[in-house]
């Protein structure tokens, strides 16, 4: 039991090291004017879904419906961003 314990204990470290980590993108909550030109430019209602509990956007204060923006920094072609819909459970 003390086994299992102190393997659940190590496996939670390594996450928060995970998403402390260079390779993970930045997650941020996109602000107002942002969500009006995106849903300008796309259909709000096709964008893909991340959980609420997903790691990388658990320091996020965010709600089901909030959207993310995600951005990543390629060496080749630089900056490029994908967006995300919160939502809570998988239904």
């Amino acid at each position: 039991m003390a086994k299992e314990k102190a393997f659940a204990n190590k496996r939670e470290r390594r996450i928060k090291e995970e998403v402390k980590h260079t390779y993970i993108p930045v997650h941020e909550i996109i602000s107002d004017p942002e969500l009006e030109e995106l849903k300008q430019r796309i259909d709000i209602n096709k964008i893909p879904t991340i959980l609420i509990t997903d790691e990388a956007i658990k320091h996020l204060d965010v709600r089901p419906g909030d959207i993310i923006k995600i951005r990543r920094i390629n060496p080749g072609i630089g900056e490029t961003f994908y967006y995300r819909k919160v939502i809570k459970s998988i239904s």
